[in-house]
């Protein structure tokens, strides 16, 4: 049908993306629309881009399993209108509301999305401004990174410079932070949480267990499946991979 809607989906969760398209399906005609693709990573919406053209809508989820979804702007500004998926906080999601984007939060309700496809639907491509996007990546990186974190240590508290932190690791389903100098202290945080603290140009999410600081690498072997595995401070033998999805953004940032 010439006038269907195109849609893409970027989400990393199978159930989810189901869900999504049949809530759709529910609010419009089948027969209106047409879902392109489901994405579930940042590398693969690149390489999407690059090969072809925009959807009218593209929903995108914000956690992804090779990083936030923001991180895509850095290399490619969709044109197209977005509506986000979220189950962050409220902060972010007024930073959605400020510039003037759609978001929904999950669980998706059919209200809400009912109300954020009127919206799509009252609204022309022309209103979108390329300046509104990156005033939302800007705002939702607000406040500026964190500069210390104030950790346990036995009876009294200490306050570590971000600057001496090697690594943040999951260990048994705990959170801990690693010094250059090898001293480990707990977090009450997630991995997550602490990831949208940092500065994105020093800090790398890794993997879904460690975010590692550009100046603790020691080295960067290559691994099967055009995988990567990386040394650091302060413990070489550690053995950080990098999948093959996340090997060509992880090399883009190291040389940033």
């Amino acid at each position: 049908m010439a006038d269907q809607i195109r849609i893409l989906i970027l989400e990393d969760e199978d159930s989810a993306a189901r869900s999504l398209q049949k809530a759709i399906s529910r609010l419009w005609d089948p027969e209106s629309f047409v879902v392109l693709e489901v994405l579930e990573t940042i590398s693969a919406a690149l390489e999407y881009f690059a090969r072809e053209e925009e959807p009218d809508l593209l929903f995108m989820d914000i956690q992804l399993s090779d990083g936030i979804s923001f991180d895509l702007f850095e290399s490619y500004q969709p044109k197209c209108p977005i509506i986000f998926t979220t189950a962050y906080s409220e902060y972010a999601i007024k930073a959605f509301e400020v510039n003037g984007l759609h978001y929904l939060l999950k669980p998706l309700e059919d209200n809400d999305l009912k109300s954020a496809l009127d919206r799509f639907q009252n609204q022309t491509r022309e209103e979108k401004e390329d300046g509104k996007l990156q005033a939302l990546l800007e705002s939702f990186k607000s406040p500026p990174a964190k500069e210390n974190f104030l950790v346990f240590a036995g009876d009294s508290m200490k306050l570590i410079p971000t600057d001496e932190i090697a690594l943040f690791q999951i260990i048994e389903k705990g959170l801990w932070l690693s010094t250059f100098k090898g001293e480990k202290f707990k977090l009450g945080k997630s991995l997550d949480e602490v990831e949208m603290e940092l500065d994105p140009k020093r800090f790398y999410r890794a993997n879904r267990q460690i975010i590692l600081q550009k100046k603790a690498i020691i080295k960067i072997d290559l691994y099967f499946n055009q995988k990567l595995i990386v040394q650091a401070k302060p413990d070489p033998k550690l053995r950080i991979v990098i999948s093959k999805d996340k090997s060509r953004e992880f090399k883009s940032w190291l040389e940033k």
